[in-house]
């Protein structure tokens, strides 16, 4: 065998074991596949960032909380989605979306927000809020707005205490409202505590 060839095996096999590698490997952060059986699912981007639920510990001596809450009203037909990840050092997501007058599978737009975080005074449509917080730089408010994305719920089974769907919207600042930050791929696969 030449030195030539000899050279350029040992040097392109590695980089091919490593390729196939990385494909195969599964990150954490990898958003979880758009499902509808119940299995208490979270994921979006937000900004080119993966965002997904995580629990996490309270104040000192407090009890953890959870990631990932989602709770339905049956008699004023509602559902509302609480989703926080947080890194530690005072840095966390946070999202909020609520959907009344859900009552079947189907398409939905957000609308302005209050900046409600709860049934009383929520606006009559779909509505989202997010926070995020970063160490170095204050905490930022962000409020959907009219028209601003759309919710399509893929599954509403009340039988089975499972809603399921994805979404995709802008949101602006309530401080500044040209500094805007998109989601996409949002995907939600949920089995909701009644109220």
């Amino acid at each position: 065998m030449e030195k030539t060839t000899l050279f350029y095996l040992i040097i392109l096999v590695p980089l091919l074991f490593a390729g196939s590698c990385k494909e195969d490997d599964i990150s954490p952060d990898t958003l979880p596949p758009a499902t509808q059986e119940g299995l208490n699912t979270f994921g979006c981007i937000i900004d080119g960032k993966n965002m997904l639920p995580k629990d996490y510990s309270g104040s000192i001596g407090g009890f953890p909380s959870k990631g990932l809450v989602a709770k339905y009203q049956s008699n004023e037909s509602y559902v509302y989605f609480d989703i926080i990840s947080r890194n530690g050092n005072n840095s966390y997501s946070y999202i909020y979306i609520y959907i009344p007058n859900i009552g079947n599978s189907g398409v939905f737009n957000f609308g302005r927000s209050n900046g409600n975080q709860g049934p009383l005074d929520s606006p009559p449509y779909p509505h989202a809020l997010i926070i995020k917080q970063n160490p170095t730089k204050k905490r930022q408010v962000y409020y959907s707005y009219e028209n601003s994305g759309q919710i399509t719920i893929s599954r509403f089974d009340e039988i089975n205490t499972i809603v399921s769907g994805t979404f995709e919207l802008k949101v602006l600042d309530i401080d500044n409202p040209t500094d805007t930050i998109k989601i996409t791929s949002g995907r939600f696969d949920i089995n909701w505590i009644e109220l």
